[in-house]
């Protein structure tokens, strides 16, 4: 005879009890800035994942809104949704010492008030054999801080055709500031970076269940790519079209009839 022991799936708790009244509700609120579509995947990840849109465990960030051919969407989950996620599989446990913050006075300043170099985070998972297992997770201020670079508006020497009026050109300053709307990395940055430490402590512990979200704290300094999702594919596709054709440094063009 054999013997056969699986895994059970984890239990979606998140939408399975859901009246329609109530995905619309999500859909009024937490999903408000999604379409037709949008909101249909943000439904799909959420059954994935096992989260509930009421309690912020998760829910979607919408770049470049009114710009339809640069619109992206983010799903992002909060710290509390990670935590979920790892103690539903019954081999996780926090750690209980607090964060570990490396700190170096001469970084203060505009940029790093508190002159923090990185914050490290561990979290416990239990192995086959019974044992819990460190894992850590590192974060660093210079990756994940809100940093922004100053600039200066300068006259391009152009002017408007329509207006006469001089074209203004940004102009980098070269001084790097912490982004003045983020101000819980003002008040509390060793918070904040800890946070982005945990959750990759536990995505590298959990990398089945949590692969592919991100916490906020994470997507601080994370920018939406310029190009639209249907650009991306259009140019992936027009590469492997010149790959196969074996053609190389080229310009593809079509002849019109006439």
């Amino acid at each position: 005879n054999t013997v056969i022991t699986m895994r059970p799936a984890a239990p979606d708790k998140t939408l399975s009890n859901y009246a329609p009244a109530q995905l619309d509700l999500i859909k009024r609120t937490v999903a408000k800035d999604l379409n037709a579509d949008e909101f249909d995947m943000y439904i799909a990840v959420c059954r994935r994942v096992g989260l509930d849109p009421f309690r912020k465990q998760i829910y979607a960030n919408v770049y470049n809104k009114d710009k339809p051919d640069r619109r992206q969407v983010v799903f992002i989950t909060s710290i509390d949704g990670f935590r979920a996620i790892a103690a539903r599989n019954g081999d996780y446990r926090p750690d209980e010492d607090e964060p570990e913050i490396a700190y170096d006075e001469s970084l203060k300043g505009d940029d790093n008030p508190k002159g923090i170099v990185k914050a490290t985070v561990s979290v416990w998972k239990l192995d086959p054999g019974g044992e819990w297992r460190r894992i850590r997770g590192v974060a660093r201020w210079e990756e994940f801080a809100p940093l922004q670079e100053e600039v200066d508006w300068v006259d391009s020497g152009e002017v408007w055709a329509d207006s006469g009026k001089p074209k203004m050109t940004k102009k980098p300053t070269g001084k790097v500031t912490l982004d003045p709307n983020a101000s819980f990395w003002r008040k509390m940055p060793a918070h904040m970076l800890a946070k982005v430490a945990e959750a990759q402590a536990l995505r590298r512990g959990w990398p089945e269940d949590l692969s592919g979200i991100y916490a906020p704290e994470e997507m601080a300094q994370a920018e939406a790519d310029e190009r639209s999702a249907s650009e991306i594919v259009e140019h992936e596709r027009e590469q492997q079209r010149l790959a196969r054709v074996s053609v190389a440094n080229s310009v593809p063009f079509a002849m019109e009839p006439g």
